[in-house]
This record gives C-alpha cells, structure tokens and sequence, in this order.
C-alpha cells in the first residue's frame, strides 16, 4: 500500500504536522508541477523559517496561559533617543529581575523585544515571562523609567498570537541584515519535540483526542496530498511521539 510521510512538531499544548504523499506518476512536466503543489507548502509548513514562526514555537514551548505579558513604557523626560539605549536599559531592568527570582528562589524565563516604529520613533518593550505569582509591585518598582506598566495574560491560544506582534515590526520596516532577529530570550530555553514516521495514504490527518484544531491547510490532485494541521491541546496533555 502506498505511504504518505508526517511529521509532528510539539511545542508545549501546541501541535504541529504535516502529511503528504510521494508523486505518483504522470509525465515529467506534470510531475514537476504537482510536486510544487505538494511538497513545497509542505516543506514551508514545517521548516518554520520566518521569525514569528520560530518565535510561536519558543513560546508554546516555554509558557502556559497563566504567564505574563508585560509592556514596559517610558516617561518623557527618560525616552531614550537611540534602541541601543532603550535596549541597554531594558538589559539592566531584566538583569535586576533575575536578580530578585534568584533571591526568592524563582528562575526567569522571558522573551524580549525593543519596538519604536510604528509608534514613531517611541520606544517601547514587551516581555513575555513566566509568572512568579508575585509580578506585578516588583516590575512596577524595578522599571524606573516609566509611570505606566501594562501586564497581559499570555493566554492559551498565545503563541500564535504574541509570536505575530512581537515581530510586526521587522515585516513593516523591513530588517538590516539577512537573518535580523528582533526578539530575544533567556538562556535554556525549552526546544520543540519533532517526530517522523510514514503512514497508510489513506490515513487522515487528525490531531491528538481534546485537541481544537486552529488551523487546516489541505491540497489535493491527481498525483498527492497535501495536509498542514495545527491544534491546542488540552491542558497537561502528554503525548508520547
């Protein structure tokens, strides 16, 4: 029986896979063709190349719906005129926090980003980070250089969300460099589980019992398939993959 290759990435309650199959005969120019059809979104779907993509799977992978997403904002008299100022201050800031997690016995997991483009040249932060359940007095006491600290739950349809804002940015303005990252993170990061197996060509695609599936992307012809899926999982789920 003819098989169809999947692959199943799990980041966190968040899950990934793609499925197709091999081309199947017709003429060259045919064949050609219909393995762009298949193989190629296939390929976009899994390789995860853009930033927000990586970012998604970062975040899925390191933070629950009860962590925290924090905008750290600056007083007139305090705005940096330069990102490398903004971002040094936003190092010390972090730095301090670690500092105060150690004290109390808490590691700090984050993820960082320096934004000014669209809001004009004003600089601004977002942090995403894992919550203590003691956040809110000691940020507000350690970012002395704004009056206003906004604080958002992570949410558990976050990733997807969070990792897309978090690199607006880049998209809209364009990077300096090939391979530009904008966003930033903690040390010993959790990584992603991927799997690969093959499976009966006539086996659908379907994500794990209690999964919402979030996103389908499915392409048929004559010589394949094609199927991305993404779903979130119910809370403390184990998968062995």
């Amino acid at each position: 029986m003819a098989k169809a290759r999947r692959k199943i990435i799990q980041a966190g309650r968040l899950w990934m896979a793609v499925q197709y199959t091999a081309i199947r005969g017709g003429n060259q120019s045919a064949k050609r063709e219909a393995k762009a059809m298949i193989s190629t979104p296939a390929r976009e779907a899994l390789n995860a190349k853009l930033s927000w993509q990586k970012l998604m799977l970062t975040l899925a992978a390191n933070f629950t719906s009860k962590d925290l997403v924090v905008t750290l904002t600056y007083r007139d008299a305090d705005l940096p005129a330069r990102r490398e100022d903004a971002d040094r201050r936003l190092s010390n800031f972090i730095r301090a926090l670690r500092a105060h997690r150690r004290e109390t016995g808490t590691d700090l997991v984050y993820v960082r980003t320096t934004e000014g483009y669209h809001t004009g040249g004003r600089f601004h932060h977002h942090l995403i980070i894992n919550s203590s359940g003691n956040d809110y007095d000691i940020i507000r006491k350690l970012w002395k250089y704004g009056d206003n600290v906004d604080f958002e739950a992570f949410g558990g349809d976050g990733a997807e969300r969070w990792a897309k804002y978090l690199t607006k940015e880049p998209r809209i303005q364009g990077r300096k460099y090939v391979g530009d990252r904008t966003w930033r993170t903690s040390v010993h990061m959790k990584k992603p589980s991927h799997s690969y197996c093959y499976v009966d060509v006539d086996d659908d695609l379907s994500p794990p019992a209690g999964a919402w599936i979030t996103d389908k992307t499915q392409c048929d012809n004559c010589y394949g398939r094609f199927c991305h899926m993404m779903a979130i999982l119910p809370e403390q789920t184990q998968l062995n993959i």
